[in-house]
């Protein structure tokens, strides 16, 4: 049977027609054929298979790099808005209200 293994990294995309050897579906890899790194290793003797592949990155939870961008430019704007912004809106509005 022929399966198509699609890996999509940034714009490029990659299409591996694969053959099953046996009847179980199972069929040989190596680790170099996983698209992520595998988590564990099959114990001396057991073939390697797809199972033991990685699951890559979550498509949910941001990476710890976008995390800390967003802090700190929430931080930088916070601070901005406190000291400089604030001050001259209130002393607007408190120059409008008393004339």
């Amino acid at each position: 049977m022929l399966t198509a293994v699609v890996i999509r990294s940034g714009e490029a995309l990659r299409v591996h027609f694969v053959t099953s050897e046996s009847d179980s579906g199972e069929h040989e890899m190596n680790p170099a054929d996983c698209a992520f790194e595998p988590e564990t290793y099959p114990p001396e003797g057991e073939a390697f298979t797809v199972e033991f592949c990685g699951t890559g990155p979550s498509p949910i939870i941001p990476e710890m790099k976008e995390l800390a961008w967003g802090a700190g430019s929430f931080i930088v704007f916070a601070l901005l808005m406190r000291f400089f912004l604030f001050p001259r809106l209130k002393k607007g509005m408190d120059s409008r209200y008393t004339s």
